[in-house]
């Protein structure tokens, strides 16, 4: 009897413990929650939903091409790895050095070695005369305060090809990265590699890409694994599995062909389905992409039809793009946006503009600057009942965002200065879940958002859950 009891607090115990921090108990009364703000809240996820869409056609209908040459926001791209490694190879490899080192050069001999205080750089190169093969190693352990990195080494290997004096007749190997992040920063780490499977010459055609990205663990969405696989051409795989500290997956395969066309699928954490296809425009300059997401049944959303054309400017490199989106609710009410897009690039910069049509009359233009490190977004929207936003927003190469937007009375309020109605700041992961807050009258609002169109808003221990898709 004694034991049984042990047994039946211990297991009281552990289940008192776990339930409180994997499943804490919502308060019973709803929060009454101010008719402004339950129209307003949800424009951050849908802007940030135009802006995802939109990133999301342009990368499927360049896949292939990017994942062989600069990669995109989410994608490492092979030839851009490539690219990186010669690069950083090529400083390795200074001819004044590898003449001290080829000296002393008998089977695996480090030729190399330099650590440098003051940059915080060290570097290792070493070289096997009877293989021709070399290894080199660089860590990063100093940055800038501002900035949100603390750590990266990088190694590498090469096919010297027994002419170590010479780094342009190289062969790129095997190269991989390791990032840490300050404990603050949204991002934890980034681990990637690549495995050359095959090459043209010292260009690389074929290559298997392995990238891990792991969060704060707090955060909804945990870690973000990627493996693609490359052929020489052209088609390959991208398989994407996404991780909750719900302990729930997502999974994503993409494949790609040939012959510049694709189809994708993607399993959702809570059983929601989004398969589609699509055709590249690298050929002919012209591209299509389908998307349809089926809802699980009970859901107030019972699915969304996406549909974009792509047109490429030869002039000038432009691409023009018509995408319509439609929404069917379980009711059988339909309802279809579009949106026109336009996107350039001038001297390493991309440039796009969206002009944003809902069926409901509300309006929108946007523009989006992109580079290397992320992307910038600026904007204003007029919403069905005349209030005036202006938003502008942060990208990160994962496709995290952080989105603020202010909502006022009309434009005419806009202009005139006067203060605004809400103030809003949404954090999104790459798969559309996050977090914010918004403040309205003095009442200040936590929300949170799922992967899946739902938001729960919360103020005074109280919590009232929304749709968001309008």
């Amino acid at each position: 009897m004694k034991r049984f009891l042990f047994l039946l607090m211990s297991t009281l115990f552990i289940m008192f413990i776990f339930g409180c921090e994997l499943a804490p108990v919502k308060p019973e009364q709803p929060l009454e929650l101010d008719a402004t703000v339950a129209a307003l809240a949800p424009f951050g996820w849908n802007a940030n939903q135009i802006i995802t869409n939109t990133a999301n056609i342009e990368e499927m209908t360049n896949i292939a091409s990017d994942l062989k040459k600069d990669g995109s926001a989410t994608q490492p791209g092979v030839g851009a790895l490539a690219k990186q490694a010669t690069s950083i190879m090529q400083e390795a490899y200074r001819p004044e050095l590898m003449r001290q080192g080829l000296q002393k050069s008998n089977g695996d001999s480090l030729l190399v070695f330099e650590d440098n205080k003051i940059t915080g750089v060290r570097k290792a190169l070493y070289y096997n005369a009877e293989t021709g093969m070399a290894r080199y190693y660089e860590v990063k352990y100093k940055f800038a305060d501002w900035r949100n990195i603390v750590y990266d080494s990088t190694t590498l290997r090469a096919n010297l090809n027994f002419t170590p004096d010479n780094p342009f007749d190289d062969v790129l190997t095997y190269w991989h990265e390791t990032q840490r992040f300050k404990d603050s920063f949204f991002i934890q780490s980034i681990i990637q590699s690549l495995i050359v499977t095959d090459f043209d010459g010292k260009d690389v055609t074929g290559a298997k890409v392995k990238k891990v990205t792991n969060y704060q663990p707090d955060r909804f969405l945990t870690t973000m694994k990627q493996n693609i696989q490359i052929h020489p051409d052209q088609s390959g795989t991208l398989h994407e599995e996404l991780s909750y500290n719900d302990a729930t997956r997502s999974y994503k395969t993409v494949t790609f062909y040939a012959d510049n066309t694709g189809e994708f699928e993607e399993l959702k954490r809570d059983g929601t389905v989004v398969s589609g296809r699509f055709n590249g425009v690298d050929d002919d300059g012209i591209g299509y992409f389908e998307e349809t997401t089926d809802f699980p049944v009970g859901r107030y959303v019972d699915r969304v039809d996406k549909a974009a054309h792509l047109l490429v400017n030869n002039s000038d490199q432009s691409t023009s793009i018509r995408y319509a989106e439609t929404v069917l609710l379980s009711s059988g009410v339909s309802n279809t946006d579009s949106v026109r897009i336009k996107s350039s690039e001038e001297a390493g910069t991309k440039y796009t503009t969206l002009e944003c049509y809902k069926h409901n009359g509300e309006h929108g233009a946007l523009s989006v600057t992109e580079s290397e490190t992320g992307s910038s977004l600026t904007g204003n929207w007029t919403t069905k009942d005349g209030y005036y936003i202006a938003l502008n927003a942060e990208y990160y190469v994962d496709k995290s965002g952080h989105i603020h937007y202010e909502v006022f009375a009309s434009e005419t309020a806009f202009n005139n200065g006067d203060d605004p109605l809400i103030l809003a700041d949404y954090y999104f992961s790459p798969d559309s879940s996050g977090n914010g807050t918004i403040a309205h009258e003095g009442v200040n609002y936590d929300i949170s958002f799922n992967d899946s169109g739902k938001a729960d808003i919360s103020a005074n221990e109280q919590t009232k859950t929304i749709e968001l898709y309008q």
